[in-house]
Protein backbone atom coordinates (compact mmCIF):
# COMPACT_ATOMS: atom_id res chain seq x y z
CA UNK A 1 0.00 0.00 0.00
CA UNK A 2 2.88 2.28 1.07
CA UNK A 3 5.74 3.26 -0.89
CA UNK A 4 8.81 3.71 1.85
CA UNK A 5 11.09 5.43 -0.76
CA UNK A 6 11.24 9.53 -0.51
CA UNK A 7 9.66 10.86 -3.81
CA UNK A 8 12.10 13.75 -4.77
CA UNK A 9 12.96 14.83 -8.42
CA UNK A 10 14.09 17.91 -9.95
CA UNK A 11 11.81 20.43 -10.95
CA UNK A 12 10.72 21.39 -14.30
CA UNK A 13 8.83 24.74 -13.92
CA UNK A 14 7.35 24.63 -17.55
CA UNK A 15 5.58 22.01 -16.36
CA UNK A 16 3.66 23.91 -13.85
CA UNK A 17 2.17 27.25 -15.14
CA UNK A 18 -0.99 29.30 -13.86
CA UNK A 19 -2.68 28.76 -17.10
CA UNK A 20 -2.82 24.97 -16.89
CA UNK A 21 -5.69 23.49 -15.13
CA UNK A 22 -5.28 20.09 -15.85
CA UNK A 23 -2.49 17.52 -14.12
CA UNK A 24 0.54 17.48 -16.00
CA UNK A 25 0.41 14.23 -17.97
CA UNK A 26 3.46 12.78 -16.07
CA UNK A 27 2.15 12.26 -12.81
CA UNK A 28 -1.30 11.02 -14.32
CA UNK A 29 -1.82 6.92 -13.87
CA UNK A 30 -0.13 5.45 -16.40
CA UNK A 31 -2.92 2.73 -16.83
CA UNK A 32 -6.85 2.67 -16.52
CA UNK A 33 -9.68 0.88 -17.46
CA UNK A 34 -10.61 2.69 -19.78
CA UNK A 35 -14.53 0.80 -20.32
CA UNK A 36 -14.95 1.62 -16.36
CA UNK A 37 -14.17 5.29 -16.80
CA UNK A 38 -17.00 5.18 -20.05
CA UNK A 39 -18.81 3.76 -17.73
CA UNK A 40 -18.34 6.52 -14.60
CA UNK A 41 -19.20 8.94 -17.22
CA UNK A 42 -22.11 7.89 -18.74
CA UNK A 43 -23.11 7.61 -14.62
CA UNK A 44 -22.00 11.52 -13.84
CA UNK A 45 -24.08 12.17 -17.16
CA UNK A 46 -27.00 11.04 -15.29
CA UNK A 47 -27.13 12.65 -12.36
CA UNK A 48 -26.24 15.95 -10.37
CA UNK A 49 -23.86 17.44 -8.23
CA UNK A 50 -23.91 20.31 -5.52
CA UNK A 51 -20.18 21.80 -5.18
CA UNK A 52 -19.26 22.83 -1.38
CA UNK A 53 -16.04 24.94 -0.38
CA UNK A 54 -14.98 28.04 1.24
CA UNK A 55 -12.56 30.82 1.01
CA UNK A 56 -11.37 33.56 2.02
CA UNK A 57 -8.99 36.69 0.44
CA UNK A 58 -8.33 35.06 -3.24
CA UNK A 59 -9.55 37.18 -5.33
CA UNK A 60 -6.42 36.10 -7.86
CA UNK A 61 -7.84 32.79 -7.76
CA UNK A 62 -11.37 32.97 -8.23
CA UNK A 63 -11.29 33.05 -12.76
CA UNK A 64 -8.93 29.94 -12.08
CA UNK A 65 -11.21 28.08 -9.64
CA UNK A 66 -14.08 29.17 -11.80
CA UNK A 67 -12.76 27.10 -14.62
CA UNK A 68 -11.83 24.13 -12.54
CA UNK A 69 -15.23 23.78 -11.64
CA UNK A 70 -16.84 24.23 -14.89
CA UNK A 71 -14.43 21.50 -16.41
CA UNK A 72 -15.96 19.20 -13.56
CA UNK A 73 -19.39 20.28 -13.51
CA UNK A 74 -19.55 19.44 -17.51
CA UNK A 75 -19.54 16.10 -16.70
CA UNK A 76 -22.96 16.26 -14.51
CA UNK A 77 -26.03 16.33 -15.86
CA UNK A 78 -26.60 19.79 -13.83
CA UNK A 79 -24.97 21.01 -10.84
CA UNK A 80 -24.99 23.97 -8.63
CA UNK A 81 -22.26 25.04 -6.07
CA UNK A 82 -22.28 26.57 -2.72
CA UNK A 83 -19.17 29.30 -1.52
CA UNK A 84 -18.89 29.96 2.26
CA UNK A 85 -17.14 33.16 2.05
CA UNK A 86 -16.39 35.19 5.11
CA UNK A 87 -14.07 38.00 6.05
CA UNK A 88 -12.11 38.62 3.02
CA UNK A 89 -10.61 41.86 2.99
CA UNK A 90 -9.88 41.92 -0.60
CA UNK A 91 -12.31 41.76 -3.85
CA UNK A 92 -13.23 38.31 -3.25
CA UNK A 93 -16.65 38.27 -2.43
CA UNK A 94 -17.28 40.72 -5.28
CA UNK A 95 -15.56 38.78 -7.84
CA UNK A 96 -17.62 35.42 -6.28
CA UNK A 97 -21.12 37.73 -6.69
CA UNK A 98 -19.99 38.34 -10.30
CA UNK A 99 -19.47 34.89 -11.15
CA UNK A 100 -23.01 34.15 -9.54
CA UNK A 101 -24.71 36.81 -11.58
CA UNK A 102 -23.47 35.65 -14.79
CA UNK A 103 -26.48 34.46 -16.73
CA UNK A 104 -24.09 31.38 -18.46
CA UNK A 105 -24.63 29.94 -14.61
CA UNK A 106 -28.00 30.75 -15.07
CA UNK A 107 -28.67 31.11 -10.62
CA UNK A 108 -26.48 27.96 -10.03
CA UNK A 109 -24.01 29.49 -7.91
CA UNK A 110 -24.98 30.27 -4.29
CA UNK A 111 -22.96 32.62 -2.13
CA UNK A 112 -23.34 32.48 1.35
CA UNK A 113 -21.73 33.42 4.92
CA UNK A 114 -23.60 35.63 6.66
CA UNK A 115 -27.44 34.05 8.06
CA UNK A 116 -29.85 34.34 5.20
CA UNK A 117 -28.12 36.99 2.73
CA UNK A 118 -27.32 35.23 -0.48
CA UNK A 119 -24.96 36.17 -3.50
CA UNK A 120 -25.12 40.26 -1.27
CA UNK A 121 -22.00 42.11 -2.23
CA UNK A 122 -21.87 43.46 1.00
CA UNK A 123 -19.35 42.49 3.26
CA UNK A 124 -19.76 39.45 5.34
CA UNK A 125 -17.91 39.62 8.44
CA UNK A 126 -18.28 37.11 11.34
CA UNK A 127 -15.14 38.08 13.02
CA UNK A 128 -13.38 35.20 12.44
CA UNK A 129 -9.14 35.45 12.60
CA UNK A 130 -7.48 34.02 9.86
CA UNK A 131 -5.80 30.69 10.12
CA UNK A 132 -1.98 31.20 10.48
CA UNK A 133 0.59 28.82 8.10
CA UNK A 134 1.77 27.15 11.61
CA UNK A 135 -0.98 27.33 13.45
CA UNK A 136 -1.61 23.80 13.62
CA UNK A 137 -4.64 21.96 14.59
CA UNK A 138 -5.94 23.43 17.87
CA UNK A 139 -9.23 23.70 19.00
CA UNK A 140 -10.08 26.79 18.03
CA UNK A 141 -8.91 26.54 14.55
CA UNK A 142 -11.38 23.03 14.25
CA UNK A 143 -13.58 24.60 15.78
CA UNK A 144 -13.71 27.47 13.38
CA UNK A 145 -14.10 24.87 10.68
CA UNK A 146 -16.80 22.96 11.78
CA UNK A 147 -18.94 26.41 11.88
CA UNK A 148 -18.19 27.55 8.77
CA UNK A 149 -18.58 24.20 7.01
CA UNK A 150 -21.62 23.35 8.58
CA UNK A 151 -22.92 26.79 6.80
CA UNK A 152 -23.20 24.61 3.92
CA UNK A 153 -24.43 22.15 5.18
CA UNK A 154 -27.35 23.93 6.87
CA UNK A 155 -28.09 25.44 3.49
CA UNK A 156 -28.12 22.32 1.62
CA UNK A 157 -30.88 20.94 4.19
CA UNK A 158 -33.09 23.99 3.85
CA UNK A 159 -33.02 24.18 0.55
CA UNK A 160 -35.69 22.25 -1.55
CA UNK A 161 -34.10 22.68 -4.67
CA UNK A 162 -31.04 20.75 -3.84
CA UNK A 163 -33.37 17.69 -2.47
CA UNK A 164 -33.30 15.78 -5.90
CA UNK A 165 -29.05 15.53 -6.77
CA UNK A 166 -27.56 12.48 -6.11
CA UNK A 167 -24.02 13.62 -5.05
CA UNK A 168 -22.27 16.64 -2.85
CA UNK A 169 -18.53 17.53 -3.62
CA UNK A 170 -16.77 19.10 -1.01
CA UNK A 171 -13.45 20.77 -1.86
CA UNK A 172 -11.08 22.63 -0.25
CA UNK A 173 -11.38 26.09 -2.63
CA UNK A 174 -8.29 28.05 -1.04
CA UNK A 175 -5.83 25.23 -2.71
CA UNK A 176 -4.12 25.65 -5.86
CA UNK A 177 -4.65 22.38 -7.67
CA UNK A 178 -4.70 20.53 -10.55
CA UNK A 179 -7.92 18.95 -11.99
CA UNK A 180 -7.80 15.31 -13.30
CA UNK A 181 -10.85 14.28 -15.12
CA UNK A 182 -10.11 10.76 -15.44
CA UNK A 183 -9.64 10.39 -11.43
CA UNK A 184 -13.39 11.61 -11.46
CA UNK A 185 -14.63 9.32 -14.02
CA UNK A 186 -13.21 6.49 -12.11
CA UNK A 187 -15.32 7.82 -8.44
CA UNK A 188 -18.52 7.97 -10.98
CA UNK A 189 -17.84 4.01 -12.18
CA UNK A 190 -17.19 3.16 -8.15
CA UNK A 191 -20.14 4.71 -7.17
CA UNK A 192 -22.12 3.31 -9.86
CA UNK A 193 -21.33 -0.26 -9.55
CA UNK A 194 -21.41 -0.19 -5.29
CA UNK A 195 -24.34 1.43 -3.87
CA UNK A 196 -23.09 0.98 -0.42
CA UNK A 197 -20.39 3.27 -0.59
CA UNK A 198 -21.12 6.76 1.27
CA UNK A 199 -17.93 8.77 0.47
CA UNK A 200 -14.73 8.27 -1.65
CA UNK A 201 -12.08 10.84 -1.51
CA UNK A 202 -8.93 11.86 -3.68
CA UNK A 203 -5.39 10.60 -3.47
CA UNK A 204 -4.69 14.03 -2.32
CA UNK A 205 -0.65 14.44 -3.09
CA UNK A 206 1.22 18.00 -2.10
CA UNK A 207 4.01 19.18 -3.73
CA UNK A 208 7.04 20.45 -1.91
CA UNK A 209 9.59 22.24 -3.09
CA UNK A 210 12.56 23.92 -1.59
CA UNK A 211 16.25 25.28 -2.99
CA UNK A 212 13.92 27.93 -5.00
CA UNK A 213 12.20 25.16 -6.63
CA UNK A 214 15.09 23.12 -8.21
CA UNK A 215 14.21 20.36 -6.29
CA UNK A 216 10.98 18.74 -4.88
CA UNK A 217 8.79 16.08 -3.42
CA UNK A 218 5.73 14.60 -2.65
CA UNK A 219 3.72 14.09 0.33
CA UNK A 220 0.53 12.79 1.05
CA UNK A 221 -2.12 15.50 1.79
CA UNK A 222 -4.19 16.34 4.86
CA UNK A 223 -3.13 13.27 7.24
CA UNK A 224 -4.68 15.14 9.99
CA UNK A 225 -8.25 13.85 7.92
CA UNK A 226 -7.12 10.31 7.51
CA UNK A 227 -8.00 7.76 9.98
CA UNK A 228 -7.66 3.74 9.40
CA UNK A 229 -7.03 0.47 11.52
CA UNK A 230 -3.32 1.62 11.09
CA UNK A 231 -2.99 4.74 12.40
CA UNK A 232 -6.25 5.10 14.55
CA UNK A 233 -4.63 5.64 17.81
CA UNK A 234 -1.62 7.40 16.77
CA UNK A 235 -1.33 11.63 18.00
CA UNK A 236 -1.72 14.23 15.58
CA UNK A 237 2.28 14.36 15.22
CA UNK A 238 2.85 10.54 14.85
CA UNK A 239 0.40 10.40 12.04
CA UNK A 240 1.62 13.36 10.16
CA UNK A 241 5.41 12.22 10.32
CA UNK A 242 4.25 8.44 8.96
CA UNK A 243 2.17 10.43 6.03
CA UNK A 244 4.95 12.92 5.31
CA UNK A 245 7.64 10.13 4.87
CA UNK A 246 5.87 6.80 3.98
CA UNK A 247 2.02 7.47 2.89
CA UNK A 248 2.15 6.95 -0.40
CA UNK A 249 -0.70 5.63 -2.94
CA UNK A 250 -0.03 4.60 -6.46
CA UNK A 251 -2.85 4.51 -8.88
CA UNK A 252 -2.79 0.56 -8.53
CA UNK A 253 -3.75 0.57 -5.22
CA UNK A 254 -7.48 1.45 -6.56
CA UNK A 255 -10.08 1.98 -4.02
CA UNK A 256 -8.96 1.62 0.01
CA UNK A 257 -11.14 1.26 3.12
CA UNK A 258 -10.54 4.02 5.24
CA UNK A 259 -12.69 5.66 8.43
CA UNK A 260 -12.07 8.88 7.15
CA UNK A 261 -9.86 11.06 4.51
CA UNK A 262 -10.32 14.21 3.01
CA UNK A 263 -7.07 15.01 0.70
CA UNK A 264 -8.91 18.30 -0.15
CA UNK A 265 -11.37 16.98 -2.72
CA UNK A 266 -14.37 14.31 -0.88
CA UNK A 267 -17.60 13.30 -3.10
CA UNK A 268 -20.43 11.94 -1.10
CA UNK A 269 -24.01 10.62 -1.76
CA UNK A 270 -26.35 13.14 -0.63
CA UNK A 271 -28.78 10.83 1.08
CA UNK A 272 -25.52 9.82 3.13
CA UNK A 273 -25.10 13.50 4.10
CA UNK A 274 -28.64 14.39 5.40
CA UNK A 275 -28.88 15.06 9.19
CA UNK A 276 -25.18 14.82 9.58
CA UNK A 277 -22.82 17.93 10.38
CA UNK A 278 -19.58 18.41 10.78
CA UNK A 279 -17.78 18.42 14.93
CA UNK A 280 -14.83 18.25 17.01
CA UNK A 281 -14.08 16.90 20.72
CA UNK A 282 -10.82 16.32 22.30
CA UNK A 283 -9.35 12.44 21.91
CA UNK A 284 -7.76 10.45 24.36
CA UNK A 285 -4.49 12.09 23.77
CA UNK A 286 -6.51 15.44 24.68
CA UNK A 287 -5.66 16.52 20.88
CA UNK A 288 -8.73 17.94 18.70
CA UNK A 289 -9.90 15.64 15.71
CA UNK A 290 -10.32 16.47 12.56
CA UNK A 291 -14.11 18.10 11.65
CA UNK A 292 -13.72 15.49 8.89
CA UNK A 293 -13.30 12.86 10.79
CA UNK A 294 -16.16 14.10 13.27
CA UNK A 295 -18.36 13.79 10.15
CA UNK A 296 -17.19 10.75 8.85
CA UNK A 297 -17.63 8.88 12.17
CA UNK A 298 -21.00 9.11 11.16
CA UNK A 299 -21.13 6.97 8.23
CA UNK A 300 -20.35 3.44 7.14
CA UNK A 301 -18.28 2.92 4.16
CA UNK A 302 -15.99 5.70 3.08
CA UNK A 303 -13.03 4.92 0.62
CA UNK A 304 -10.02 6.75 -0.97
CA UNK A 305 -9.50 6.30 -4.80
CA UNK A 306 -5.85 6.05 -5.47
CA UNK A 307 -6.70 6.77 -9.08
CA UNK A 308 -8.49 9.90 -8.11
CA UNK A 309 -5.08 12.45 -7.92
CA UNK A 310 -5.44 15.72 -6.35
CA UNK A 311 -2.12 17.33 -6.87
CA UNK A 312 -1.62 20.71 -4.74
CA UNK A 313 0.76 23.07 -5.80
CA UNK A 314 -0.25 25.50 -2.95
CA UNK A 315 -1.92 25.51 0.11
CA UNK A 316 -3.66 28.53 1.31
CA UNK A 317 -4.93 28.56 4.63
CA UNK A 318 -8.26 30.69 5.47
Amino acid sequence: MFFVTPHVSLTNPRLFTADNLHLPKYLQCAYLNRTQLEYGRSHFARSRVIICGMIRDRENQIDRLRQQIESITKLFDDYAVVIVENDSTDKTRQKLIHWAEDKQVAGRVHVIGCGNRINDPSSCNLSLASTQSKAGANLLRIEKMVQLRNLYMTYLENNIQFANYEYILIQDFDLWSYTYIDGYLSTGFYLSTDPTIDAICANGIRHNQFLAGLISYKTYFDPYAHKDEFDQKWTGNSNNLWSSIFRYYSCNNHLIKVQSCFSGQTIYRRQSLKGKRYRTYLNLNQQPICEHVGLHETLENIYLNSEMIFYIMENNLS
